[in-house]
């Protein structure tokens, strides 16, 4: 809603999507939890950050959190983002057809539609930041 300009309680309807599609499109690069480190390092391609430096490398560990050599068990309950950064909460799980999804479902019906687009908005992108990438380096 605030990228179209709307307040917490204003309605929102396909017009205002396609607005925030296309702004999110032509003025942001997006990121995703579910893929953090990648999404971090495209953002510091393009701003022309290293996190090859010292300060880089603790600002990665503060946001990111240590990587660890052995191996960590993954279960359903677990959230797909960092499990020990400081950008890492818990949420509870709901499964596809429960009360509880479709009652989220059909109130964020446009958040899904935006958060599907921002998804093939960010397989998009990596070609245009890789080449990005490679201007700089």
């Amino acid at each position: 809603k605030k990228i179209v300009g709307k307040k917490l309680n204003d309605p929102v309807d396909i017009a205002d999507l396609i607005v925030a599609k296309d702004i999110i499109r032509r003025h942001f690069v997006v990121g995703l939890m579910t893929n953090m480190e990648e999404s971090i390092s495209r953002f510091n391609v393009f701003l022309g950050l290293n996190l090859a430096d010292v300060n880089g490398k603790a600002c990665k560990e503060q946001y990111l959190g240590v990587k660890k050599e052995k191996k960590v068990e993954v279960t359903a309950d677990a959230d797909a983002g960092n499990a020990e950064g400081m950008n890492s909460h818990s949420h509870p799980k709901h499964e596809p057809g429960s009360l509880e999804y479709n009652v989220i479902a059909e109130r964020n019906a446009l958040d899904t539609i935006l958060y599907n687009y921002i998804t093939l908005l960010y397989s998009e992108q990596k070609a245009v930041i890789d080449a990005y990438a490679g201007m700089q380096g």
